[in-house]
């Protein structure tokens, strides 16, 4: 959005020691207030529609900036990882390929026999799952950095990811299915949407992707 609207300078005023002009300033002064009331009118919405592009551009740069660090992560963790053993003790920060060839990091102490594949976020994140869709049609509990492609068949709640931090991030596509017969939850898991301690509803077909950012201690919805 560009400021086009430009804001006339006014005429000076009139002076109550120049009486022989006094009327005409005056006149003059009221005409350039009634312009500038209207190009106020016009001016002050294109500067609210700039500031708004302004902190969507922060958004979006912010969110590619946690693309690159956490694809920096992720080279550098699997470069380290071995495949994951039931009978190895793991503990945060170690990491594990899975056996879906993933590589997953352990955010827990101590845990034994819990298959980073089928754990549902309590005891393990996966590293490498950004870049490929994750096909999920009932409740479902994402990592960060997750993509999830979702299939509507009955309404069902997405869960976001417990003790988030800056930067972290999942995105969400509907790939079949209707939000608005069967809505999707974006459950908070402890943490707050756009500042508010409330769970997140997606209930409109108009939405196909979006995504949600964790910024400044709350989850921050973009669009794709």
């Amino acid at each position: 959005m560009t400021i086009t609207q430009q804001i006339t300078e006014i005429s000076d005023g009139p002076d109550k020691a120049d009486q022989g002009t006094f009327n005409v300033k005056a006149k003059q002064l009221f005409a350039d207030l009634k312009v500038m009331t209207q190009e106020f009118a016009v001016f002050i919405p294109q500067t609210n529609a700039t500031a708004q592009q302004v902190n969507t551009d922060a958004g979006t740069a912010t969110t590619a900036a946690a693309e690159s660090a956490a694809a920096a992560q992720t080279a550098t963790a699997a470069a380290n990882a071995v495949a994951y053993s039931p009978a190895t003790t793991y503990s945060a920060p170690d990491v594990a390929i899975g056996s879906d060839g993933h590589t997953y990091r352990c955010v827990g102490t101590d845990v034994v026999g819990v298959d980073p594949v089928v754990n549902t976020g309590s005891a393990w994140r996966c590293l490498t799952a950004y870049g490929l869709w994750l096909p999920r049609s009932g409740a479902y509990t994402a990592s960060s950095r997750e993509m999830v492609a979702v299939t509507m068949a009955a309404p069902w709640s997405l869960t976001l990811p417990l003790n988030p931090s800056d930067g972290d991030f999942i995105r969400v596509k509907r790939v079949s299915g209707s939000w608005e017969t069967n809505t999707l939850t974006i459950a908070r898991n402890g943490a707050t949407i756009e500042g508010l301690a409330e769970d997140m509803t997606v209930a409109s077909d108009a939405v196909t992707n979006f995504g949600l950012i964790f910024i400044a201690g709350t989850w921050r919805v973009f669009d794709e």
